[in-house]
């Protein structure tokens, strides 16, 4: 068992593959389920852009200047595949080390002959990256058979059909803005992911809970920091002037702070771990 305290990549390999076995119908099954509930957006959202290219052919003169492919970018691709990204990547965080949840099976989970390194990475690479790459793959290949399916019935514009996995991050505008959605988004998940090492029943829902208490006593306390050093008038009750600094440097605080806190969770993941299989 000394042997275990180390990396090795065999029994990694060997751990990788007990958890495909383990979980690889429960892996499938959510993909199944992710596509159908993505098809049936996809296929609202792609009849809601064709009638709006109806009433705008229909009425042109009420704004010129309206581009419907931008609206329906902005309106509803991005935004979509933002929530969808974000769930997915915190329910499955959330959910991680499920053997751990009852005692029979956390017996043999800790037993495994595998370092708790191992484990940890499994779970990490699994749950996290290769989720987060299979996510853009799924919303854009989701997207590329509703619409091929809606043309069937009715053409729709040529632009969201030229749509790439990619094409979600494109657009924005600042690179910093996209930084920050990228660490907020990695700071959620691996909120996530420690608690599904700390808490033993209900661990999604609690990390959810807990991120939401964290995330109020943060607000308030910056609001009565903004109140102490900065001069607010009797409808700014809860406004925070300690942001109120240029983009750029709001962006680079920011950054810092969700990569610092991301860290953290991240060990304190692993030393949860640890101790629970001490």
């Amino acid at each position: 068992m000394n042997l275990q305290k180390y990396f090795s990549a065999k029994r990694f390999v060997n751990c990788l593959k007990y958890d495909l076995a383990l979980n690889g119908k429960i892996y499938v099954l959510a993909i199944v389920v992710l596509f159908i509930i993505l098809f049936i957006f996809d296929l609202l959202n792609l009849n809601a852009l064709a009638d709006r290219i109806e009433y705008q052919a229909k009425y042109p003169q009420l704004n010129t200047n309206f581009n419907i492919n931008t609206y329906f970018y902005n309106a509803y691709y991005q935004p979509i595949f933002t929530f969808f990204f974000i769930s997915g990547l915190v329910i499955s965080a959330g959910t991680t080390f499920s053997a751990l949840r009852s005692s029979s099976k956390s017996i043999s989970y800790i037993l495994l002959p595998a370092s708790i390194l191992e484990k940890f990475l499994v779970q990490f690479l699994v749950r996290i990256v290769a989720l987060s790459v299979l996510l853009f793959l799924l919303y854009w290949f989701t997207f590329k058979c509703a619409y091929l399916f809606y043309g069937i019935f009715e053409p729709v514009s040529e632009t969201v059909k030229n749509y790439d996995i990619l094409s979600v991050i494109k657009e924005v505008k600042l690179k910093s803005d996209l930084y920050v959605t990228c660490l907020a988004i990695t700071m959620c998940s691996l909120f996530a992911f420690a608690g599904a090492t700390y808490f033993k029943k209900f661990a999604i829902f609690k990390s959810v809970f807990t991120f939401g208490l964290i995330t109020v006593f943060l607000f308030l306390l910056m609001v009565i920091l903004s109140h102490i050093f900065y001069v607010h008038t009797s409808n700014e009750l809860f406004s925070v002037k300690l942001l109120a600094l240029p983009v750029n440097y709001k962006n680079n605080y920011f950054i810092a702070l969700f990569t610092g806190i991301s860290l953290i969770m991240l060990l304190l993941a692993y030393f949860n771990l640890k101790e629970r299989e001490a």
